[in-house]
């Protein structure tokens, strides 16, 4: 069994999956869920317990848990659990995931303008139709860049009154 490779994930998903509530069952033509949000408690144990009275049907669950994976860039856990649990992942393009993972490792890595390059190569009206994600990726470049120059200056300056 590979559950080493997506228990993190996994837990997650799960705990994800497990604060919906009753699911209704889903057609092979039409799904139709009826969810009830889980009211949080005071405490833990009580959380737990509500969470716990929750119904979530396994392969709800399932197709909850491989969309968390593949949401989130989990592709090798989507497919060894997708494989492990008899799920057919045949409509779901997991080359995007690699492209969305590009993205978010520029923008981890500071380098915002190869994100927008790349988010421009897979969606080139996506920072035209939403102007807040492109003002965010903008935000963000200039604070890196400021970040550069302070302490650029910052040692420059500092040396300078070392050295004297």
């Amino acid at each position: 069994m590979h559950s080493a490779h997506f228990a993190q994930p996994f837990q997650a998903a799960v705990a994800a999956a497990m604060a919906l509530s009753n699911t209704s069952s889903a057609s092979s033509t039409c799904e139709s869920h009826v969810l009830t949000p889980v009211h949080h408690t005071g405490t833990k144990s009580e959380w737990m317990e509500a969470i716990e009275q929750q119904h979530l049907e396994r392969s709800s669950l399932n197709r909850l848990i491989i969309n968390y994976l593949i949401t989130e860039g989990f592709k090798e856990a989507a497919e060894i659990f997708a494989q492990e649990a008899g799920i057919t992942l045949n409509n779901v393009d997991l080359t995007s995931v690699d492209e969305r993972l590009k993205i978010r490792e520029a923008i981890e890595n500071g380098k915002i303008q190869d994100a927008i390059c790349l988010i421009n190569k897979k969606a080139p009206e996506l920072l035209d139709q939403n102007k807040q994600l492109a003002f965010h990726l903008k935000k963000k470049e200039t604070q890196l860049l400021l970040t550069v120059v302070f302490f650029s200056f910052f040692y420059t300056n500092l040396c300078f009154y070392l050295w004297v």
